[in-house]
């Protein structure tokens, strides 16, 4: 007994003695500055010790703020939710794979990639596999025959539309004509030099389709096309200037109703001059644009860095957007409010973050357990795919349209020239794990 009440007291004397170091190095700091800003500027002592403290209080805050030190969030706990599956064994590209877009009924997945992999960029060959998810099999393979491809998207079951070319062109690519005939979009829209497009989620008549630099300028010009008609334009500038050739336009994505268009403008911070990403949200109806938040920057930092990444992801409810990365952590924005809520910290977060159509769970990939990593919308839970399914990035993936269901290419540096594959992860119910 007398073995333990010593114990206690010993404990209780390092705790103390810990303490009055700590209470004597920050007295002693405060003395010094209190010291310094009274030989600098003539400040009294117990007037320059006030502001030392208040410096130094300011300085802990700015750390927690600028960074997002998230100590409230937990560890997520890990649940199974149903096993993956390879669906096609060797896709037929022996280059990148550029994009994968599922049809609107879920039933195929459109893959973009190269083909046939040359020394000269401009020989390459294109390709479209579609893939039949209920059978696994490959029913068509439309080549671009463009110089290149910058994306992919489904205007109906039956038909693609192909942003290609060297103008980035928009063009028909109906996958069950075997004659793979490509047809200008009616209305001659392209996407031009730098631009980019994306397609209504319900209506394939209706294409966001000019955001253009203009010369001398960080202008970009957006216009809103349907049935070969422009319905609306609009100018959007960033609200920080940044450098200019980084200023660009990365990613346009419709709400699920189809009434709103998230936008975010690229971003990273030079020693000559910051530009933080921007998202952005136009209203169809009303023509509306707004400027919604930046993407935050780390305060400590002294050469070029990247900053938090904003690209959008609509959740179900169409109000509000996830966004985040692996050095902030991933958050969710409300459109209307511009209120922001932490999901996950950087430590357990990943890139490329999507939210499924369901808004029950939130994919992205993770370098530090090199695979793709599901988290529940609170972030309390998290489902990982088994060991065989780790890879060292991944070449595109997608949510289902309708369903928790995943698809994704998982791709291995050291397995460059091993045809991919295309895996498949349908979401079942949380089993926590013992």
């Amino acid at each position: 007994m007398a073995v333990e009440w010593t114990a206690v007291v010993v404990s209780a004397m390092i705790v103390v003695l810990l303490l009055a170091v700590i209470a004597t190095a920050i007295a002693l700091l405060l003395w010094l500055t209190s010291a310094l800003l009274g030989w600098l500027l003539g400040v009294p002592r117990s007037r320059g010790t006030l502001i030392a403290a208040c410096l130094y209080l300011g300085l802990l805050v700015s750390l927690i703020t600028f960074n997002r030190v998230s100590l409230w969030l937990s560890r997520p706990a890990q649940v199974s939710a149903g096993s993956p599956e390879v669906l096609v064994q060797n896709l037929p590209f022996e280059g990148s794979v550029y994009g994968l877009k599922w049809s609107p009924t879920g039933r195929y997945i459109a893959i973009g990639g190269v083909s046939e992999r040359k020394d000269n960029y401009a020989d390459r060959v294109y390709e479209i596999l579609i893939v039949d998810t209920d059978s696994g099999e490959v029913i068509s393979r439309v080549p671009t025959s463009y110089p290149a491809v910058s994306d992919v998207g489904w205007a109906s079951p039956d038909n693609l539309w192909v942003a290609a070319g060297d103008g980035w062109d928009v063009y028909s690519a109906p996958f069950r004509d075997k004659s793979h005939v490509h047809s200008r979009i009616p209305g001659g829209i392209s996407t031009g030099q730098g631009r980019m497009w994306v397609l209504h989620p319900d209506s394939p008549a209706v294409l966001v389709a000019s955001l253009q630099e203009l010369q001398y300028d960080s202008k970009w010009q957006l216009q809103v096309w349907k049935e070969g008609k422009r319905l609306c334009e609009m100018d959007l500038r960033p609200q920080d200037p940044g450098v200019e050739p980084d200023r660009r336009i990365q990613d346009i994505v419709f709400s699920p109703d189809g009434s709103h268009v998230a936008l975010t403008i690229a971003g990273w911070v030079y020693p000559e001059g910051s530009g933080r990403e921007e998202l952005w949200v136009l209203e169809i109806t009303s023509g509306k644009l707004r400027f919604l938040h930046a993407g935050k920057t780390k305060s400590w930092q002294m050469w070029d860095y990247p900053v938090q990444s904003v690209r959008p992801s609509w959740a179900s409810d169409n109000r509000t957007i996830v966004f985040g990365d692996s050095t902030f952590g991933i958050e969710e924005i409300d459109i209307f409010s511009a209120k922001r809520k932490r999901i996950l910290r950087a430590k357990w977060a990943g890139d490329e973050v999507k939210i499924s159509p369901t808004s029950e769970w939130i994919g992205f990939h993770s370098d530090e357990l090199e695979r793709m990593v599901l988290v529940t919308r609170d972030g309390k839970q998290r489902a990982l795919p088994p060991d065989e399914y780790q890879c060292d990035f991944v070449g595109a993936w997608d949510w289902h349209p309708t369903d928790n269901i995943l698809a994704w290419i998982p791709v291995n540096c050291c397995c460059l020239d091993t045809p991919p594959q295309l895996c498949i992860w349908r979401m079942e119910r949380q089993i926590p794990d013992k």
